[in-house]
């Protein structure tokens, strides 16, 4: 787990109490990281092309675009 905790680039979150808000914007924080990771490894994929995976990245970016933008509906 340290190994992970170590090369990752969503921060653990505190043990500690926050408001709903904060956890939301928290979230939008972490599928953004997500989306620009999946996008990253679209574009390698074709360049590469391995478009099977470059297909299967579409939903992945589909997906987490859809739940940033849901997240942001809730605050607005």
């Amino acid at each position: 787990m340290e190994d992970y905790l170590n090369t990752a680039t969503i921060v653990e979150a505190k043990n500690e109490k926050i408001k709903s808000e904060a956890i939301l914007h928290n979230l939008i924080n972490d599928f953004g990281m997500l989306l620009k990771k999946v996008i990253q490894i679209k574009e390698e994929a074709d360049k590469q092309k391995q478009y099977g995976t470059s297909s299967m990245i579409d939903e992945y970016i589909l997906d987490y675009g859809k739940k940033i933008w849901m997240l942001k509906q809730t605050i607005a």
